[in-house]
């Protein structure tokens, strides 16, 4: 029997090796992921998340921690926003003050969490650097913040099997209650939004809409405007998704897949920042265990079934 916290990518690969007469035992792990464990051509074969044996142990390192991360990009020629690792006051504030608005950015931390984006001053930095302590290790990321649209490409197996454009959690002014009272409206009410990945979508992160609006959290909007209320588009602090499979640039596809290949990973998450107007783009984050959530289900646009891709290519792979 299926285990009712499963998050929603694993319980999309179980449903699909059980639909294809597959016996899987899914294990909970300490971490609060799900490994699931089964037998094919006579070996035992294993997926922790959406992150199969096929994906390299030093992949998954190398996307675990952003400072590394940064390191390989550079290594292989990738266009990043400039990043250094916070080590002290003076050196944080000269950095805002040369690129003006910043990202800060726990170095190992996940789904958007520890981040905070749109930091302009020298009192926004300090906090936002002991919230990203607060989250995850004490090693701190600072980065210039670039322009664009956050987009998602999933590569599997060597090849993009879907990109999606990842929109910030927001919410609409109804004229009577705060920015709080909505975000707790929308998340009591909308019955998508779950929390872990058990659900389509998650519910929006307190805390980072507090890091992010600050007072303004308090304060009640005109009637039918739209608010973000989150700096980052990830999915994990309450973002929705818009399917772009058909309209994202050859050049960054390519560079996608050829990233995912060359670190080893099966199956990755590239996220990169794309300006449309300039065509410009910059790689932001890998990701060795991506959710599949937002493009099998998007706000907006076509769904993918990356699962049954997922499946598919990675038994061509255990066949060969």
């Amino acid at each position: 029997m299926i285990q009712p916290t499963m998050m929603t990518t694993s319980r999309s690969i179980y449903d699909e090796l059980t639909s294809r007469e597959i016996t899987v035992t899914p294990l909970q792990l300490a971490s609060g992921g799900t490994l699931l464990s089964f037998g094919y051509n006579g070996k035992l074969r294993t997926i922790t998340g959406s992150s199969p044996d096929l994906t390299h142990t030093t992949a998954s390192t190398i996307c675990n921690d952003k400072n590394v991360t940064r390191h390989v990009a550079l290594a292989l020629g990738v266009p990043i926003p400039e990043t250094i690792v916070y080590s002290d006051d003076a050196q944080a504030e000269s950095f805002l003050k040369q690129h003006t608005t910043v990202v800060a950015k726990p170095v190992d931390g996940a789904h958007g969490r520890g981040v905070t984006t749109n930091i302009t001053t020298a009192e926004h930095l300090h906090q936002s650097i002991e919230g990203a302590r607060q989250h995850y290790s004490t090693e701190v990321l600072l980065q210039q913040q670039v322009s664009g649209v956050d987009y998602r490409i999933l590569v599997i197996g060597g090849k993009m099997a879907a990109c999606a454009e990842r929109i910030s959690a927001w919410v609409e002014g109804d004229g009577t209650r705060t920015i709080r009272q909505l975000i707790d409206q929308e998340n009591t009410t909308n019955t998508r939004r779950g929390v872990n990945y058990e659900n389509v979508l998650n519910k929006i992160d307190f805390s980072a809409a507090e890091r992010y609006l600050g007072a303004g959290i308090d304060i009640i909007p005109p009637k039918q405007t739209k608010v973000s209320v989150v700096g980052t588009a990830n999915i994990g602090t309450g973002g929705e998704a818009t399917d772009r499979t058909q309209v994202v640039p050859e050049s960054m596809q390519k560079m996608a897949e050829w990233v995912a290949n060359e670190i080893g990973c099966f199956v990755c998450g590239v996220d990169f920042m794309y300006d449309q107007t300039a065509d410009t783009w910059y790689l932001i984050e890998l990701n060795s265990s991506p959710s599949f959530g937002l493009h099998m289900s998007p706000s907006k646009g076509d769904a993918v079934d990356v699962t049954k891709l997922f499946v598919d290519r990675l038994f061509a792979v255990y066949d060969a």
